[in-house]
């Protein structure tokens, strides 16, 4: 049996649109007439052009073999392709830092250094996926509530409380 081919979801430009692109910018065409031509919107357009080459360089194949080596999966995590940063995040869990404090000292200490950034869920999704553990087997202990699995916001006592609400009285029943 074969494996399934490859396709493309509706929401990505196809080859035939990024020709149009090539031919539009040939033209002198703006990203604005170009996407009204195709069906998109010109901040797509315009995304499309700067990402693969600019007007000068744009070239449709190119640019349609790049955008499905970018759309491949699985990708490597931020912390996973960055040791520097892994390393950081590992020294300050050890620290018992919690990802959000971790995450707002990085943009602090680092400020003109995008790779050396990260968002707390990231680190929080490296430490509860089993199957993410770039920051080691015991980063979970250091966390504040000290469990591995995270639970959903919906399950906090806040939110309990206004699920209950379903069983008061409904507004016609209250007195005036």
């Amino acid at each position: 049996m074969r494996p399934p081919a490859c396709r493309r979801s509706g929401r990505h430009l196809t080859l035939e649109q990024r020709e149009e692109v090539t031919r539009g910018i040939a033209a002198g065409l703006s990203s604005r007439v170009i996407a009204g031509s195709i069906g998109w919107a010109p901040s797509t357009v315009s995304r499309e052009i700067a990402l693969n080459g600019e007007c000068a360089g744009y070239r449709a194949a190119s640019a349609d073999r790049v955008a499905w080596e970018r759309a491949g999966r699985p990708k490597a995590s931020r912390l996973e392709s960055r040791p520097e940063l892994s390393r950081i995040v590992r020294e300050r869990l050890a620290l018992d830092w919690s990802p959000e404090q971790i995450a707002h000292w990085l943009r602090g200490a680092h400020p003109h250094d995008p790779l050396l950034r990260i968002s707390h869920e990231t680190i929080y999704r490296s430490i509860s996926l089993a199957d993410r553990r770039e920051l080691g087997p015991g980063s979970a202990k250091h966390l504040r509530s000290g469990r591995s699995v995270r639970r959903a916001r919906c399950h906090s006592a806040h939110m309990s409380l206004r699920c209950c609400a379903t069983w008061s009285r409904s507004a016609t029943g209250r007195p005036a």
